[in-house]
């Protein structure tokens, strides 16, 4: 997970906001820690208390989590801010 965060940060991993609540991002390889080229989205789903990410690659559809919905879980108030009421924006950390 930590190489996953790491390429993201140095912009190594495409991770991108495309309105305020879908991402597309490429597939992780954990074992190999590099992308594996194929594109998912991650909606994120705004509850009362919490903001949940939703992936659709496969490890979350099979394990119902993912490094990409730790990633926004963990990181994403810090890199992406609401500029507007629609798009989020990229901003370093």
């Amino acid at each position: 997970y930590h190489e996953f965060v790491e390429a993201v940060l140095v912009n190594a991993m495409p991770f991108y906001p495309i309105t305020r609540d879908i991402f597309v991002t490429q597939g992780w390889d954990t074992r190999n820690s590099q992308s594996t080229g194929k594109w998912h989205h991650i909606q994120l789903d705004w509850n009362q208390s919490s903001i949940e990410p939703i992936c659709y690659c496969a490890t979350a559809q099979t394990n119902k989590s993912c490094v990409h919905q730790q990633f926004l879980k963990e990181y994403g108030t810090q890199i992406f801010e609401e500029t507007s009421g629609m798009f989020i924006e990229f901003k370093m950390i």
